[in-house]
């Protein structure tokens, strides 16, 4: 079993009001995507560390 873990950003189902087009509010957001990927390389790092074995019911 193969599984991958990824932190995606999609540009095209992505929008903002025009009134907030603010650099603040840009770093603000950038912020949310950085704690996404932190927390995207704690999972991929913790999957990579254990033994799946794959159970057949």
């Amino acid at each position: 079993m193969r599984c991958v873990v990824v932190a995606f950003f999609d540009r095209q189902r992505s929008w903002v009001k025009n009134e907030a087009k603010l650099d603040y509010v840009l770093r603000h957001e950038q912020g949310h995507f950085d704690i996404f990927e932190v927390y995207t390389r704690k999972i991929r790092k913790a999957l990579s560390e254990k033994k799946l074995i794959k159970k057949v019911w």
